[in-house]
Parts: C-alpha cells; structure tokens; sequence
C-alpha cells in the first residue's frame, strides 16, 4: 500500500574471498528508503557448494500509488584471479609447500581482478487508499497498539486540578514520524492542553516500529458530572487487508468545587 512498508533484501553469494567490496543502495522513483541495522554474514548451500553470504536489509515506503521501479543493485569489488597466481616463496625458495594444508602465504600472492555485477531490478505495483479506509488518518501496519495511563487515577477531582492522560503508540510497519497526534482539538467542560508528541523509529531484521508517547492535560472548568472522550486510532491491517481501530475507554469523572 502507498506510505506502507516493504522489506527489500539483497544478498551476496561468493565461494571466493572478496576484497574493497561496495554494493549500491536501493533507487526508486518516489519512495522513503532506510537502511535496516548492520550487514548480515552467514553461510549458505546452494547445488551441494558452500557459499558465503553478505545481506543487506532495507524498508521502502512508496509515498505515491501505481507502478515502483527499484534499479538493479551493482556490486563492484576484487575477487582472487587464480589464472595468475604466483606460487608461495616457500614452494619457489624450498622446492616444497612447509606448510601442510592451507599456506597462507597463498593469498597473499595471488593477483585480483576487479568485478563490476549487476542484479534484477524489481518492479511494485503500490496499491492506493482503499475506500474502507475511514479514519482521519491512513495508517497502513502489520501491528498497531494503543496504551494508556490516567494521572491521577481517580474518579473525583476539583475544579482546576488536571487530569492527565499519558498515552503510548507502537505500529509495526510506520516510522515514528508517521504517527499523528492524538489530543482532541476542544472537550466540554475542559481545557485541554497537550504536550508535544514523542515520536521514535526502531529498525529490526522484520522492519521498521514507530512509537510515539504524548501527554494530554485535562483542566476541569466547571463542578459537577462531566466525561473524558475514548481515543481512537483507525488503521490499516495489512495483514488481513482490513480497518481496525485501536480504542482506549474514556472516563467519567465527578468534578467537586475548588476548595474554598
């Protein structure tokens, strides 16, 4: 979906060692990309030969819908040219190899060349924003969850004593700076004054989790029985291609008057 995330790897097979290695970074046309944590190393099987592995980790966030082109990953590097290797000085100075097994001096003469590969290209076709999507804001994630916490957490408050309320977003799939505030725009019987959000990005091997943390102080104007709306956040569930909303309950608290 547009604004949603792609995971996008690239991976590096060699049986040979390689040496001033770079692989270029993912291009595409209008899209967001990070780069996911550090260089993965493993090694794999492939035909019954043992290759090592470099894999990189990136998310896309395509920002317009229709067809994504992403350019060929290019590898550039040195990898051991054994039509002209020179033989170990210790088979040249003794007429035999001391060492048994690997010499190590081996590498140590054996001439490169420079390679130059290119991979395959891909090709996306972003959906847009579907018409079931109803909510202020599109959120398209894998995992949304809504927190919260009241302060004080109490029934009866005064005239002019706050009620906070600390709210806590983790979406897995949206970047920290996706995620909207939260704080309703005016409440009967209260003024609301809501801090400025706190928003974060984690990047992990699965992608990205955006978290965003934020304070909203409610001001009792007046005694008597009055009610703090439900917070609801609508998004996308990428998984089962669906709206959910994410609710937390509002409250209903007795307001007595200002002591005095």
């Amino acid at each position: 979906y547009v604004q949603g995330e792609v995971s996008y790897r690239v991976r590096i097979l060699s049986r040979v060692p390689l040496r001033e290695a770079s692989l270029s970074d993912p291009r595409a046309g209008d899209a967001i990309i990070e780069r996911l944590g550090d260089d993965s190393r493993y090694t794999t099987q492939r035909n019954g030969e043992s290759y090592q592995v470099i894999e990189r980790r990136y998310a896309l966030f395509p920002q317009t819908s229709g067809t994504l082109e992403l350019a060929a990953p290019v590898f550039d590097g040195e990898m051991p040219d054994t039509s002209r290797r020179r033989s170990s000085p210790f088979k040249r100075f003794f007429g035999k190899d001391l060492f048994s097994g690997h010499d190590p001096f081996e590498d140590l003469m054996t001439p490169t060349r420079r390679v130059r590969l290119r991979g395959e290209p891909a090709e996306l076709e972003v959906r847009s924003r579907p018409d079931a999507a109803h909510g202020a804001h599109w959120l398209p994630a894998e995992q949304l969850v809504l927190n919260g916490a009241w302060q004080p957490d109490a029934k009866e408050v005064q005239v002019g004593e706050p009620v906070t309320l600390v709210l806590d977003v983790q979406a897995q799939g949206l970047t920290g700076g996706q995620l909207p505030s939260l704080a309703p725009q005016s409440v009967e019987g209260f003024n609301v004054y809501p801090d400025q959000a706190q928003r974060q990005t984690d990047s992990g091997d699965t992608g990205v989790t955006g978290h965003l943390q934020q304070k909203i102080a409610y001001l009792p104007e007046r005694a008597g029985a009055l009610t703090l709306p439900a917070i609801e956040v609508h998004w996308w569930d990428t998984r089962a291609n669906q709206e959910r909303v994410a609710t937390l309950p509002g409250r209903a608290l007795q307001v007595m008057p200002a002591a005095g």
